[in-house]
Protein backbone atom coordinates (compact mmCIF):
# COMPACT_ATOMS: atom_id res chain seq x y z
CA UNK A 1 0.00 0.00 0.00
CA UNK A 2 1.09 3.59 -0.53
CA UNK A 3 2.70 5.32 2.45
CA UNK A 4 0.47 7.95 4.09
CA UNK A 5 3.20 10.61 3.82
CA UNK A 6 3.95 9.97 0.12
CA UNK A 7 1.33 10.49 -2.58
CA UNK A 8 0.14 7.61 -4.72
CA UNK A 9 1.45 9.36 -7.82
CA UNK A 10 4.90 9.87 -6.26
CA UNK A 11 5.03 6.20 -5.24
CA UNK A 12 4.03 5.12 -8.73
CA UNK A 13 6.74 7.24 -10.35
CA UNK A 14 9.34 5.98 -7.88
CA UNK A 15 8.54 2.27 -7.72
CA UNK A 16 6.61 1.65 -10.93
CA UNK A 17 3.60 0.20 -9.09
CA UNK A 18 1.47 0.56 -5.99
CA UNK A 19 -1.59 -1.16 -4.49
CA UNK A 20 -4.28 1.13 -3.10
CA UNK A 21 -7.60 0.73 -1.29
CA UNK A 22 -9.85 1.59 -4.23
CA UNK A 23 -13.07 1.39 -2.24
CA UNK A 24 -11.75 3.96 0.24
CA UNK A 25 -10.31 6.21 -2.51
CA UNK A 26 -13.64 6.20 -4.37
CA UNK A 27 -15.72 6.44 -1.19
CA UNK A 28 -17.90 3.40 -1.78
CA UNK A 29 -18.35 -0.21 -0.64
CA UNK A 30 -16.73 -2.96 -2.70
CA UNK A 31 -20.12 -3.81 -4.18
CA UNK A 32 -20.37 -0.24 -5.50
CA UNK A 33 -17.03 -0.10 -7.33
CA UNK A 34 -18.53 -0.77 -10.75
CA UNK A 35 -20.86 2.19 -10.36
CA UNK A 36 -18.11 4.34 -8.82
CA UNK A 37 -15.93 3.84 -11.91
CA UNK A 38 -18.76 4.53 -14.36
CA UNK A 39 -17.15 7.96 -14.73
CA UNK A 40 -13.65 6.64 -15.48
CA UNK A 41 -11.98 10.06 -15.69
CA UNK A 42 -13.11 10.98 -12.19
CA UNK A 43 -12.25 7.53 -10.83
CA UNK A 44 -8.74 7.63 -12.31
CA UNK A 45 -8.12 11.09 -10.87
CA UNK A 46 -9.19 9.99 -7.39
CA UNK A 47 -7.13 6.78 -7.53
CA UNK A 48 -3.96 8.41 -8.85
CA UNK A 49 -4.14 11.84 -7.30
CA UNK A 50 -3.29 13.48 -10.62
CA UNK A 51 -5.42 14.73 -13.50
CA UNK A 52 -5.53 12.36 -16.48
CA UNK A 53 -5.78 13.38 -20.11
CA UNK A 54 -7.76 10.37 -21.27
CA UNK A 55 -9.11 7.17 -19.67
CA UNK A 56 -10.34 3.92 -21.21
CA UNK A 57 -12.50 1.63 -19.02
CA UNK A 58 -12.92 -2.09 -19.66
CA UNK A 59 -14.47 -4.89 -17.57
CA UNK A 60 -12.13 -7.90 -17.30
CA UNK A 61 -13.76 -11.29 -16.74
CA UNK A 62 -13.63 -14.74 -18.38
CA UNK A 63 -15.55 -14.82 -21.65
CA UNK A 64 -16.03 -17.81 -23.92
CA UNK A 65 -14.22 -17.36 -27.23
CA UNK A 66 -12.29 -14.28 -26.09
CA UNK A 67 -9.49 -13.21 -28.43
CA UNK A 68 -7.39 -11.55 -25.73
CA UNK A 69 -5.84 -13.00 -22.57
CA UNK A 70 -7.90 -10.53 -20.56
CA UNK A 71 -11.00 -12.59 -21.37
CA UNK A 72 -9.52 -16.02 -20.64
CA UNK A 73 -8.52 -18.07 -17.60
CA UNK A 74 -5.11 -18.90 -19.06
CA UNK A 75 -1.83 -17.53 -17.80
CA UNK A 76 -1.08 -14.21 -19.51
CA UNK A 77 2.57 -13.77 -20.60
CA UNK A 78 4.44 -10.64 -19.58
CA UNK A 79 3.58 -7.76 -21.89
CA UNK A 80 2.66 -4.08 -22.09
CA UNK A 81 -0.74 -2.62 -22.95
CA UNK A 82 0.39 -0.87 -26.11
CA UNK A 83 -2.85 0.51 -27.54
CA UNK A 84 -1.89 3.96 -28.83
CA UNK A 85 -3.58 7.34 -28.74
CA UNK A 86 -1.79 9.74 -31.10
CA UNK A 87 1.16 7.34 -31.07
CA UNK A 88 1.43 7.15 -27.27
CA UNK A 89 0.56 4.18 -25.01
CA UNK A 90 -1.26 4.63 -21.70
CA UNK A 91 0.89 5.85 -18.83
CA UNK A 92 -0.88 3.78 -16.17
CA UNK A 93 -2.79 0.53 -16.04
CA UNK A 94 -5.18 0.40 -13.07
CA UNK A 95 -6.73 -2.97 -12.17
CA UNK A 96 -9.63 -2.63 -9.73
CA UNK A 97 -10.54 -5.96 -8.14
CA UNK A 98 -14.27 -6.66 -7.85
CA UNK A 99 -14.01 -10.42 -7.31
CA UNK A 100 -10.89 -12.55 -6.75
CA UNK A 101 -10.61 -16.02 -8.26
CA UNK A 102 -10.87 -18.87 -5.72
CA UNK A 103 -7.52 -20.18 -6.98
CA UNK A 104 -4.84 -18.46 -9.07
CA UNK A 105 -5.19 -15.20 -10.96
CA UNK A 106 -2.25 -13.41 -9.31
CA UNK A 107 -0.87 -10.33 -11.07
CA UNK A 108 2.79 -10.61 -12.13
CA UNK A 109 5.10 -7.63 -12.69
CA UNK A 110 8.68 -7.22 -13.92
CA UNK A 111 10.38 -3.83 -13.60
CA UNK A 112 11.61 -2.86 -17.05
CA UNK A 113 14.18 -0.45 -15.65
CA UNK A 114 15.74 -3.16 -13.49
CA UNK A 115 15.66 -5.50 -16.46
CA UNK A 116 17.42 -2.93 -18.63
CA UNK A 117 20.10 -2.43 -15.97
CA UNK A 118 20.74 -6.18 -15.86
CA UNK A 119 20.96 -6.39 -19.65
CA UNK A 120 23.35 -3.41 -19.77
CA UNK A 121 25.61 -5.16 -17.27
CA UNK A 122 25.49 -8.69 -18.69
CA UNK A 123 24.35 -8.45 -22.33
CA UNK A 124 25.08 -4.91 -23.58
CA UNK A 125 24.51 -5.93 -27.20
CA UNK A 126 20.98 -7.08 -26.36
CA UNK A 127 20.35 -3.87 -24.42
CA UNK A 128 21.48 -1.77 -27.40
CA UNK A 129 19.20 -3.72 -29.72
CA UNK A 130 16.19 -2.76 -27.59
CA UNK A 131 16.88 0.90 -28.40
CA UNK A 132 18.32 0.61 -31.91
CA UNK A 133 16.42 -2.12 -33.77
CA UNK A 134 12.93 -1.38 -35.13
CA UNK A 135 10.48 -4.26 -34.84
CA UNK A 136 6.85 -4.95 -35.69
CA UNK A 137 5.09 -6.67 -32.81
CA UNK A 138 1.65 -8.21 -33.07
CA UNK A 139 -1.00 -7.56 -30.43
CA UNK A 140 -4.62 -8.71 -30.49
CA UNK A 141 -5.68 -5.15 -31.42
CA UNK A 142 -3.11 -4.83 -34.24
CA UNK A 143 0.58 -4.33 -34.94
CA UNK A 144 2.89 -1.84 -33.23
CA UNK A 145 6.15 -0.81 -34.92
CA UNK A 146 9.31 0.79 -33.58
CA UNK A 147 12.17 -0.10 -31.23
CA UNK A 148 11.27 -2.08 -28.10
CA UNK A 149 12.36 0.93 -26.01
CA UNK A 150 11.82 4.38 -27.47
CA UNK A 151 10.40 7.82 -26.77
CA UNK A 152 6.70 8.04 -27.49
CA UNK A 153 5.17 11.42 -26.76
CA UNK A 154 8.27 12.40 -24.80
CA UNK A 155 8.08 9.43 -22.40
CA UNK A 156 10.30 6.37 -22.52
CA UNK A 157 8.08 3.37 -23.25
CA UNK A 158 8.55 -0.36 -23.49
CA UNK A 159 6.57 -2.19 -26.18
CA UNK A 160 6.36 -5.92 -25.47
CA UNK A 161 3.84 -8.22 -27.14
CA UNK A 162 2.77 -11.42 -25.34
CA UNK A 163 4.51 -13.61 -27.93
CA UNK A 164 7.44 -12.60 -30.13
CA UNK A 165 9.57 -15.06 -32.08
CA UNK A 166 12.11 -12.74 -33.70
CA UNK A 167 15.69 -12.73 -32.31
CA UNK A 168 15.08 -9.76 -30.01
CA UNK A 169 11.83 -11.27 -28.75
CA UNK A 170 13.48 -14.62 -28.00
CA UNK A 171 16.39 -12.95 -26.17
CA UNK A 172 14.02 -10.77 -24.19
CA UNK A 173 11.87 -13.78 -23.26
CA UNK A 174 14.97 -15.55 -21.89
CA UNK A 175 15.88 -12.47 -19.81
CA UNK A 176 12.32 -12.22 -18.50
CA UNK A 177 12.35 -15.86 -17.45
CA UNK A 178 15.30 -15.08 -15.16
CA UNK A 179 14.13 -11.63 -14.00
CA UNK A 180 12.85 -11.01 -10.45
CA UNK A 181 9.07 -11.00 -10.39
CA UNK A 182 6.56 -9.25 -8.21
CA UNK A 183 3.54 -11.49 -7.65
CA UNK A 184 0.42 -9.93 -6.12
CA UNK A 185 -2.98 -11.34 -5.22
CA UNK A 186 -5.49 -8.51 -5.18
CA UNK A 187 -8.35 -8.63 -2.72
CA UNK A 188 -11.80 -7.29 -3.61
CA UNK A 189 -11.74 -3.51 -3.15
CA UNK A 190 -8.04 -3.14 -3.93
CA UNK A 191 -6.50 -1.68 -7.09
CA UNK A 192 -3.10 -2.32 -8.62
CA UNK A 193 -1.70 0.79 -10.31
CA UNK A 194 1.23 0.05 -12.61
CA UNK A 195 3.40 2.27 -14.80
CA UNK A 196 2.41 0.79 -18.17
CA UNK A 197 5.44 2.25 -19.96
CA UNK A 198 7.91 0.78 -17.46
CA UNK A 199 6.41 -2.34 -15.88
CA UNK A 200 5.80 -5.51 -17.88
CA UNK A 201 2.77 -7.29 -16.50
CA UNK A 202 1.04 -10.64 -16.77
CA UNK A 203 -1.18 -13.01 -14.81
CA UNK A 204 -1.16 -16.56 -13.54
CA UNK A 205 -3.85 -18.98 -14.70
CA UNK A 206 -6.93 -19.21 -12.51
CA UNK A 207 -10.03 -21.24 -11.83
CA UNK A 208 -13.60 -20.12 -11.35
CA UNK A 209 -14.89 -16.57 -11.55
CA UNK A 210 -12.77 -13.43 -11.42
CA UNK A 211 -13.85 -9.85 -12.12
CA UNK A 212 -11.74 -6.72 -12.51
CA UNK A 213 -12.16 -3.28 -13.98
CA UNK A 214 -9.22 -2.06 -16.05
CA UNK A 215 -8.55 1.63 -16.51
CA UNK A 216 -5.93 2.64 -19.06
CA UNK A 217 -4.90 6.17 -18.16
CA UNK A 218 -3.06 8.66 -20.35
CA UNK A 219 -1.35 11.49 -18.43
CA UNK A 220 1.07 14.31 -19.10
CA UNK A 221 4.44 13.00 -20.24
CA UNK A 222 6.98 11.81 -17.68
CA UNK A 223 10.44 12.60 -19.11
CA UNK A 224 13.00 9.82 -18.56
CA UNK A 225 16.45 10.34 -17.03
CA UNK A 226 18.71 12.20 -19.50
CA UNK A 227 21.06 9.24 -20.00
CA UNK A 228 18.16 7.07 -21.14
CA UNK A 229 16.57 9.79 -23.27
CA UNK A 230 19.91 10.16 -25.08
CA UNK A 231 19.85 6.46 -26.01
CA UNK A 232 16.25 6.36 -27.22
CA UNK A 233 14.89 7.11 -30.64
CA UNK A 234 11.95 9.49 -30.82
CA UNK A 235 8.88 8.21 -32.63
CA UNK A 236 6.65 10.91 -34.03
CA UNK A 237 2.90 10.50 -33.73
CA UNK A 238 1.24 9.19 -36.91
Amino acid sequence: MASPDVTVWDTLLRDGWVVVDAAAALGCPVAGLADATASPFDAAERLLGTTPLLVERQPIRPTEGARAFAGSREAAPLHTDSQMVLGVPAAVQALVCLEAAPRGGESVLVDGMQLLGWLDAHHPDRARALFDTPRTQRFYFGDVSGPTLCLRGGSLAWTVAPFAHDPIGRALAAALDAAPRIVLRLRPGEALLADNRRMLHGRTAFEGSRALLRLLVWTERTPPPPHLAARAQTLAAP
